[in-house]
């Protein structure tokens, strides 16, 4: 395939085939189980199997993230004369990207022609996958990889996310036990947003039935008078059946019939959050 080459991580949540199709490398986090297991994302364990045993077993999950040498690797594949563009969960969540700028300037210092570029996406899952099929699209126009990553650098999807169990946050020490306690309790889910490249607490709501409502608010904010303008996407931690139902009431509302992007949250995100979990991404349209 001509024009550079594109490389992501794991946790932008793109499925494998669409990572195949279209010639986009994947360097993938880790995960450990209980402290005695150590699983390559996507790779030795899939997002089905990640929330089975989250849900079966409530394991306690901790992710680690792509090495120095994992990149290095990676960028290795492809000869000095093939530009990279690289594409990196948020800095504020992950050293992922700081990784991917250390392997480059090794790789860089060993051939000073090299041109790898690595940019932070200050955004999670699909926020960024988005932006991976942007960096395709970018490529199919035969811009450049600098032209790309300027391109993909004027704006960056926002994300909002209604969590189920608050146990997870609780075991991530994202919560206390009396808040826990309290939020089961109560019913209550917390809507969570992605500001600055970090996730935020947004909002809270009693009970199942309001989350759609209060996603679909979050968007109609930041969508503003023109759906057409963006881009958006649906997200969910094994819960397939509500995700349709939010999708179908999305496309219906800004009139996207087939337009919004499904796909699962990887476990990068799902460790923190558990499984029964709705999210929605939007990103305004890049002129390419």
């Amino acid at each position: 395939m001509s024009g550079f080459k594109i490389i992501t991580d794991s946790a932008s949540d793109l499925p494998s085939s669409y990572l195949k199709q279209h010639d986009i490398g994947m360097v993938p986090f880790y995960i450990t189980a209980d402290g005695n297991t150590y699983l390559r994302d996507k790779i030795e364990i899939d997002t089905d199997e990640f929330y089975k045993r989250q849900r079966e077993r409530k394991q306690f999950f901790k992710t680690s993230l792509p090495s120095v040498q994992d990149y290095v690797d990676e960028f290795s594949k492809y000869g000095a004369d093939t530009d990279i563009l690289c594409l990196c969960l948020s800095s504020g969540l992950s050293g992922s990207h700081q990784s991917a700028m250390n392997a480059a300037n090794i790789l860089k210092e060993e051939n000073p022609q090299r041109n790898i570029i690595a940019i932070d996406s200050f955004t999670a899952s699909l926020g960024y996958g988005m932006k991976v099929i942007e960096a395709v699209k970018c490529r199919e126009k035969g811009k450049t990889a600098e032209q790309a990553a300027n391109l993909l650098s004027k704006n960056w999807a926002e994300i909002a996310l209604a969590v189920d169990d608050l146990e997870y946050l609780l075991m991530g020490g994202r919560v206390s036990k009396v808040q826990a306690f309290a939020g089961g309790l109560l019913n209550i889910k917390p809507v969570i947003r992605m500001t600055g490249g970090k996730l935020v607490p947004h909002t809270k709501v009693r009970g199942r039935s309001k989350v759609m409502a209060a996603l679909i608010q979050i968007l109609d904010e930041g969508i503003g008078q023109d759906p057409s303008a963006y881009k958006l996407t649906v997200m969910h931690s094994d819960c397939h059946e509500d995700a349709e139902a939010l999708r179908a009431q999305i496309e219906e509302r800004y009139n996207k019939k087939g337009e919004v992007l499904m796909e699962p949250v990887g476990l990068v995100i799902g460790v923190h959050v558990g499984p029964a979990v709705l999210a929605v991404a939007y990103l305004k349209d890049t002129e390419i």
